[in-house]
């Protein structure tokens, strides 16, 4: 036999090795969700709310993202990230394109791609996992431009001789000082006038094309003004999705609920929108390695408040006792993911939900009173 042969068998093992592992950590992780309590299933939004930290809170972000696709079919991923970075997501997911991990090479962001396209594998076409990005634009708007421009028709244009000036060092820059986000700012407000002067003309290069340009450089969320930027993730959202069932990944911030706060969260705008969707949504908060400390961007000024009380969860604080610590060990079980609907432990814990269905996963160490 041939040594061509002998290759191709080689890296069809390999290949084969590979899927093998990568589905079989994912059913590992799906089988690892312990959903306590009633009102879970049938949903419109969940959302998965995060301190943005720690990897056993990243293997739990993907052992839900398993589990509502396999087992409650939500196929929309709504992540606090850049409408460019969607699509660079969407390429890989769809098409293998790696172009997003030269710019991103974040190992926890690769595993949970990989699974999504293991999973994608099985599902029929149209009925696709796709990733949508509700965030403002960072620096990978110019890789995602000139990725549209040059596939579609529009290589050459003003706007694309533009983003090819730009230098690799600036757009892959994996860590920006404040001064070198003030440059982006200045880049991105650059990029959007030549496209500004220029819609018509792109608009019939790229033809039916023209709206992932359109997504990108048309985004309402701001970087610098948070009451901005969570009424831009909301149009964003709406806009996209309209009224389609989605599971959205986003920091504890933005889906704060409560009396407190000096600005509308995303979730409390999506209420507000349409009150028959707080009866459609899901919070999923986490408790781990300690409760958050109520001294949040937008809770309150009182510094009596700030170390009598910790906050679990959206808007809901308990005083400062132990009463986090006993529901962390009447649910925690290492190993696995309890997802607890918090009326389960409301002997515990007596606060309102604010007729949101709100949970908590418990992981991580204990949780420990906060200092005075």
């Amino acid at each position: 036999m041939s040594v061509r042969f002998w290759v191709f068998r080689v890296l069809k093992v390999c290949c084969t090795l590979y899927l093998v592992g990568v589905t079989s950590v994912w059913a590992q992780e799906q089988a690892n969700i312990d959903i306590v309590g009633e009102g879970f299933g049938n949903k419109q939004m969940y959302f998965l709310a995060e301190m943005h930290t720690g990897q056993e809170r990243a293997a739990f972000t993907n052992a839900m993202l398993h589990y509502l696709v396999a087992q409650h079919g939500i196929t929309n991923i709504v992540l606090e990230t850049s409408a460019s970075e969607a699509y660079l997501q969407n390429q890989y997911l769809h098409d293998g394109d790696t172009t997003l991990f030269r710019y991103y090479p974040n190992a926890g962001m690769r595993k949970t791609l990989d699974g999504l396209r293991q999973l994608n594998a099985n599902l029929p076409a149209g009925k696709q996992i796709t990733v949508y990005g509700m965030d403002f634009e960072r620096a990978e708007f110019v890789v995602a431009a000139k990725m549209i421009l040059e596939m579609h028709g529009g290589r050459g244009s003003a706007l694309h001789k533009y983003l090819c000036s730009v230098p690799d060092s600036f757009v892959y820059a994996t860590h920006m000082t404040i001064e070198q986000r003030k440059l982006r700012q200045d880049v991105w407000r650059d990029a959007q006038k030549v496209y500004q002067n220029q819609i018509k003309l792109l608009e019939h290069l790229l033809g039916k094309h023209y709206p992932e340009l359109q997504r990108i450089f048309e985004n309402p969320t701001s970087e610098w003004k948070f009451s901005r930027r969570d009424k831009g993730m909301y149009r964003n959202i709406h806009k996209q999705l309209g009224s389609a069932p989605f599971v959205c990944v986003v920091g504890s911030y933005h889906t704060w609920y409560h009396r407190g706060q000096v600005y509308p969260s995303l979730v409390k705008l999506l209420v507000k929108a349409k009150k028959d969707n707080r009866k459609k949504m899901v919070i999923i908060d986490e408790v781990f390695n300690g409760t958050m400390e109520a001294n949040m961007l937008f809770s309150h000024d009182s510094d009596s408040l700030r170390y009598e009380y910790q906050s679990i969860g959206p808007g809901y604080f308990v005083r400062n006792d132990s009463a986090m610590a006993r529901a962390y060990a009447r649910y925690h079980t290492p190993g696995s993911f309890q997802v607890v609907n918090r009326k389960e432990f409301a002997d515990i814990v007596p606060q309102s939900n604010h007729g949101l269905d709100s949970y908590f996963v418990f992981f991580g160490e204990a949780p420990q009173p906060v200092k005075k």
